[in-house]
């Protein structure tokens, strides 16, 4: 799914918000660094997993293996990162349009993406209360929870660990390759994601929601 950023900024730029609309530049340059960072990550996944076996052990002690593997979590956790960042991107690109529109928005000392939100919440304006709902639906998504956990995780406490593994199922839910283990993060656990559920699945999903965001700030600011 594209995003119509470039409709989205001349709009913005025309109706006096340039601030706005550097934000929109902002987050669509990430999006294009995190398929970047995604196009690396599957490269090195499986030219990473090697399906050699002695008995029942998978030899996991080779060196290509080993730097492959290393290659992916880096990027993985590149993409993690910059993915995380375009919360309080979007955050922003509302609030430099349209909380600034209703007379409410918010200093930058006192930023965060719930406050606007609950901003939203309190102009009780349809457009207000359309876009909150949009953003409440990426906020509160399990694919940003998860990161916004392994973001905080990675950067303020230690490595979340990694392994290699293979999920194959009926139901065609299949997976395998770099694995990062289940952790803990504040009262939550979350559970083992394979690599390339985050930088595949999980990237996916999130550009959709930030997607309908820009369809829907065109719509109410046209």
């Amino acid at each position: 799914m594209s995003c119509n950023f470039d409709q989205l900024k001349t709009l913005l730029r025309d109706k006096g918000y340039p601030e706005a609309a550097e934000h929109a530049e902002s987050i669509r340059w990430k999006l294009v660094q995190a398929r970047y960072y995604s196009k690396l990550s599957k490269e090195k996944d499986f030219s990473g997993f090697l399906a050699t076996f002695t008995g029942n052990e998978l030899l996991g002690h080779d060196p290509q293996l080993q730097d492959s593997l290393l290659q992916c979590e880096a990027h993985t956790m590149c993409l993690a990162q910059i993915v995380h960042s375009l919360g309080d991107l979007t955050g922003q690109l509302v609030n430099k349009s349209v909380l600034q529109r209703e007379g409410r928005q918010i200093q930058r000392e006192v930023f965060y993406l719930s406050n606007v939100v609950q901003e939203l919440d309190r102009a009780n304006v349809a457009a207000c209360t359309e876009i909150s709902d949009l953003l409440k639906d990426f906020k509160d998504s399990t694919e940003f929870q998860y990161l916004t956990a392994f973001v905080n995780t990675i950067k303020h406490r230690s490595l979340v660990d990694s392994d290699q593994a293979g999920h194959y199922s009926v139901t065609g839910d299949n997976h395998e390759g770099l694995r990062f283990k289940e952790f803990e993060y504040k009262s939550d656990t979350f559970d083992a994601v394979f690599a390339e559920v985050i930088y595949q699945n999980y990237l996916d999903t999130l550009e959709q929601y930030l997607c309908a965001v820009v369809e829907k700030l065109i719509e109410v600011m046209t």
